[in-house]
């Protein structure tokens, strides 16, 4: 399902990679809530705030991980550390702020960034190439999402429909929102 962003800024200039990484976040974190939704308006269930937030941490890794294949090469190596590791913490922040909306106070961030750091370790091992995620990528991906639906009659259904529904839907949306946060046109 196609939807409409605000990925442009409001006054020409150049914007440094922080600043890009926390509007990207919030745009991929709008993105990955409609993943969500998507799964869940196609009868794949989720069963209570704390499973949706297992699934979006899934989601949201994903797009981690493509972002940063998608920058490599277009930024220097600190720029792009820079840029990845800002995008990561306003993620998690906005996670643990969820996870403290819904459970109360707790070390939320820790244990999503080492989630991440784990998924990282991941997805370097599978393949990316000329700025699309290949089939290992994406595969990884469903199944990761469809290990935490946890429907076993629905897993297989859960990983096709991520892979070649979902992920590419989302990269889409989130390769328009990166060309136009990185352009310094209006």
């Amino acid at each position: 399902m196609a939807q409409r962003l605000q990925s442009k800024w409001h006054k020409e200039k150049q914007r440094p990679p922080a600043e890009i990484a926390g509007a990207l976040g919030f745009i991929i974190w709008k993105i990955s809530t409609n993943v969500l939704l998507e799964l869940e308006n196609q009868g794949f269930m989720t069963y209570s705030n704390d499973h949706r937030l297992q699934v979006m941490a899934e989601i949201l890794a994903f797009m981690v991980q493509c972002t940063d294949r998608l920058v490599y090469g277009q930024m220097t190596e600190d720029e792009r550390q820079i840029f990845i590791v800002a995008l990561a913490n306003h993620l998690t922040q906005s996670f643990a702020e969820n996870k403290t909306d819904l459970f109360g106070k707790g070390d939320y961030k820790t244990s999503f960034i080492q989630f991440l750091n784990r998924r990282a370790d991941e997805y370097a091992e599978l393949t990316f190439i000329e700025k699309q995620p290949q089939i290992d990528f994406l595969r990884h991906f469903g199944k990761t999402v469809s290990a935490v639906i946890g429907d076993n009659s629905n897993r297989h259904w859960v990983e096709q429909f991520i892979m070649e529904i979902q992920a590419p839907d989302a990269l889409t949306s989130m390769k328009k929102t990166l060309h136009n946060l990185f352009s310094t046109t209006a």
